[in-house]
């Protein structure tokens, strides 16, 4: 928006004419200045409004990436609820004091083997594979010796 200064002091002088207050000719390019920032000011809010929303809408769109990794960490929360379960199955059956049947002792290990399997993380499935290499490495240095 671009304000012409003669415009602007015409204005200015007209509001001013028929008041007692008189407005100096030096007060005029402050007040230019003035009514010029307002108006750039209005000009960015309008623009940082625009901004703000387009920013609004790509917060709610999710990459590719982003369910990636949304996924994983869904992936991780179910784990530690699993080991969690884990847990709490093996304090019940440490804790059994007669009063679970063999059925009940049963089926908590039943649920414990399918947690177990399934809350398996890469990094646990790479620590079996070492030990298991470990242990044929011992094996055959046994054999050998």
């Amino acid at each position: 928006m671009k304000i012409s200064s003669n415009i602007m002091a015409s204005q200015i002088n007209s509001s001013f004419s028929g008041n007692h207050h008189s407005v100096p000719t030096s007060a005029l390019p402050d007040a230019t200045n003035t009514l010029g920032n307002k108006a750039v000011e209005v000009s960015i809010s309008r623009n940082g409004k625009a901004l703000s929303a387009a920013s609004r809408l790509r917060v709610d769109q999710e990459t590719g990436a982003e369910s990636s990794l949304n996924e994983i960490k869904a992936g991780k929360e179910q784990t530690a609820r699993d080991k969690d379960r884990i847990a709490e199955i093996d304090d019940t059956l440490a804790k059994d004091d007669g009063r679970l049947t063999d059925s009940d002792c049963l089926a908590l290990q039943k649920e414990r083997a399918e947690l177990e399997k399934r809350s398996k993380t890469p990094e646990d499935l790479l620590h079996e594979k070492y030990q298991q290499v470990r242990a044929l490495e011992k094996g055959y240095v046994t054999t050998n010796s």
